[in-house]
């Protein structure tokens, strides 16, 4: 039987949960019986379906070996079966239409007899509402054939493409005004494309504008072909190791819509020539036979075994998922490219991603393609732990479980080691101790912290390098400072800009799982001096060095704000010069119910980013103590992340090996919202104390009357 389906509104339709949701569905639609007939359906499985596009006319195949062709659609006639045919001495496999000629031109039909049937439309049937069709040519093949695809090459020719059982792609030329099909078998084997797949073709669709057709194949792979010259232009391997079962275009948006045997949906833009949508729809047991689109892109269709599934697309929210780390990522940040980078001269590319992971590779991803373009290697056995980047000198850092800062020099690719902690680096920050940017007597500093709870300072100079061909950069060890009893867990640097006059090359503020902060004043001694600690007043009046009631995991500054977030699910918020508690942000002003992971400040916007274990992220107008915002990741499980000022996303990194973005909302317009509606809140309470003054002075003047 074949069923068709159509959106419907229902007031309560019971869900499979046996729950009732009011909306739309996708439903079998009525007036279809006849394609359930006994006497006129297939009396096998139906094995493949395609609708006329210029007759909307519906064809069906069989594993009764026939081709029945359906009017069903047209409103102002009775649905009926008009034709119904013998076409192959096996299963029909695929139907693809050709339309060039006499409407409604060519009918190609494949089966499991190993044949590919030409049909051709009577002669003399112009007049005629439907067609009848006849054996034009009939092609033999070595295998069954798996895909049929249709490109028009001229008014009146075309090329058939013929996707086979055993990895292969053949063509075969058709002229519509020609008695007989051009080519034979012995012709265009020995001219088939070498497709490359290593199994069987399962699906294949031309792209006539574009000039070039996509195969999928069990083999995992689809692969982008110019038509002119039958040369692949792209190869891509499904990361799921998973067969493709069929593809679909969205010639409105110029993507190729793809399923897989695991359930996943794919993406991908012709234009970019990249993957821009990968997502796991549903499981094995509820596996994604088919997809579809509308006109304009908006709408999905997936084909599953009992039903048809609807979702609506957005676009414009950018999802970016870069796969290349084969452990869970530590750190990522924008650099400008370095001079070994194809992009080093390019005015137009400011910044380019870099990433370090518990594979122990650092990574830098290509702006334009988004690939990896460049893997510098940790050569050592130990194992990284700690992230951090200098602009100014284009360095980056890693702290390592050994207790060593490894120096990658981004110019030439080279690192140093330099060995300092006696325990893993669980933290480190970076830091220009000059008023501006141009002051001389400025400095270029690291601190990094261990699990030993000891604060190491580090001075970044530029030195000739060994074979006098250019500079490098040097990391000395300056300072060293016992400053926790316990692990330190974060460590954050406060400009100087602050209170220059107090400390004239800023603090360095560290926290952990002591459970107190303390402020360091940055100088050229070797063992910094105690700036002071945050002190938090307890309910009984008395002042506690404790500043949260578990370990503090993560700081962020912004001018006179610094910002802990803990275990105890609370961020505060405090005031740096005077080391006072300000605010808390907690589960009653809307934050966290679990431990906060990460924080990170928006600069321009003058927002805070908090992400919780549960892996909600909030953005916080922390002047208010609100949220403005907040979403559920659900891509995995994020580690690391930083702001993506041109784009405005997020730039995350989990523990799955990718990095993939989070889009944020319009803050202006957020903004704008919140003012409009504190304004009519306003003025609501003031009309409601007008008229509780107006009704008592009427009913006053109406006792006084």
């Amino acid at each position: 039987a074949i069923y068709a389906w159509r959106r419907s509104k229902n007031l309560a339709s019971a869900l499979a949960d046996g729950s009732a949701h009011n909306g739309e569905h996708v439903l079998p639609a009525g007036g279809f019986e006849i394609l359930k007939n006994p006497k006129m359906m297939h009396s096998g499985a139906v094995t493949a379906i395609k609708i006329q596009p210029s007759t909307e006319l519906l064809y069906s195949g069989g594993a009764d070996r026939c081709i029945k062709v359906w009017d069903v659609f047209n409103s102002e006639r009775s649905p009926a079966c008009v034709h119904s045919f013998r076409a192959h001495g096996g299963s029909v496999t695929c139907i693809e239409f050709g339309r060039v000629g006499p409407s409604p031109g060519f009918l190609f039909t494949g089966g499991t007899d190993k044949t590919v049937v030409v049909w051709k439309d009577a002669e003399g049937r112009d007049m005629m509402l439907y067609p009848f069709y006849v054996k034009h040519h009939v092609v033999e093949l070595k295998t069954w054939p798996t895909s049929l695809a249709f490109s028009t090459t001229r008014m009146n020719q075309g090329e058939l493409f013929i996707g086979e059982s055993e990895s292969k792609i053949f063509t075969l030329k058709i002229d519509a005004e020609a008695r007989s099909v051009r080519g034979e078998l012995e012709h265009w084997e020995s001219n088939h494309v070498n497709s490359g797949h290593k199994l069987a073709v399962t699906n294949m669709t031309v792209n006539q504008t574009d000039g070039v057709l996509f195969s999928l194949s069990n083999d995992a792979t689809f692969k982008v072909w110019e038509l002119g010259s039958g040369q692949v232009r792209k190869s891509i391997a499904n990361e799921n190791r998973a067969r493709f079962l069929h593809a679909c275009l969205d010639l409105h948006n110029q993507n190729l819509l793809m399923v897989d045997a695991a359930g996943w949906v794919h993406v991908w833009s012709w234009v970019t020539e990249r993957l821009i949508f990968s997502e796991r729809i549903c499981d094995h047991a509820g596996q994604i036979f088919a997809v579809a689109c509308n006109n304009d892109g908006s709408e999905v269709l997936l084909q599953r075994a009992n039903q048809i599934d609807s979702y609506l697309v957005t676009r414009g929210s950018v999802h970016v998922a870069l796969r290349g780390h084969e452990g869970p990522l530590l750190g990522v940040g924008f650099l400008a490219p370095g001079k070994d980078e194809i992009y080093a001269d390019r005015e137009d590319i400011d910044d380019m991603l870099y990433s370090v992971a518990l594979d122990n590779t650092l990574r830098s991803w290509d702006p334009i393609s988004m690939q990896c373009s460049n893997v510098l290697p940790e050569p050592r056995s130990t194992e990284m732990s700690a992230f951090g980047l200098i602009k100014k000198l284009h360095v980056v850092l890693t702290g390592n479980d050994d207790g060593s800062l490894c120096v990658w020099s981004l110019d030439n690719g080279q690192h140093s080691i330099n060995k300092g902690h006696q325990n893993t680096i669980s933290a480190l920050c970076t830091a220009w101790t000059g008023r501006d940017e141009h002051d001389q007597w400025g400095r270029d500093l690291v601190f990094t912290c261990g699990f030993e709870g000891e604060l190491l300072q580090w001075e970044m100079t530029t030195v000739q390098r060994k074979d006098n061909v250019g500079t490098g950069r040097k990391c000395n060890l300056v300072g060293r400072t016992k400053a926790h009893r316990a692990e330190i867990l974060c460590c954050v640097f406060v400009p100087p800009q602050m209170n220059a006059t107090r400390y004239p090359e800023g603090l360095v503020v560290t926290a952990g799982n002591d459970l107190t902060i303390k402020k360091w004043s940055v100088s050229d001694r070797a063992e910094l001096e105690l700036a002071g600690h945050m002190q938090l007043s307890t309910p009984d009046g008395e002042v506690s060095m404790e500043c949260h009631s578990d370990a503090i995991t993560c700081l962020a500054v912004d001018a006179n704000f610094l910002f802990t977030g803990s275990d105890d699910a609370s961020i505060r918020i405090w005031d740096v010069q005077g080391s006072f508690l300000i605010t808390t942000l907690d589960a009653k002003a809307g934050g966290h119910s679990d431990a906060v992971k990460l924080l990170l400040i928006l600069p321009k916007e003058g927002y805070l980013v908090s992400l919780g274990v549960d892996m909600i992220l909030k953005v916080w107008d922390y002047t208010q103590a609100t949220v403005v915002w907040e979403t559920l990741h659900e891509r995995g499980v994020i580690t690391c992340m930083c702001y993506d000022e041109r784009s405005g996303r997020l730039v995350c990194g989990s523990e799955d090996h990718t990095i993939v973005t989070v889009d944020l909302p319009d803050f202006q317009a957020l903004r704008v919202a919140r003012e409009q509606q504190e304004a009519e809140e306003e003025d609501a309470a003031a009309a409601a104390q007008g008229v509780r003054r107006s009704g008592g002075a009427t009913t006053h003047a109406g006792l006084l009357a």
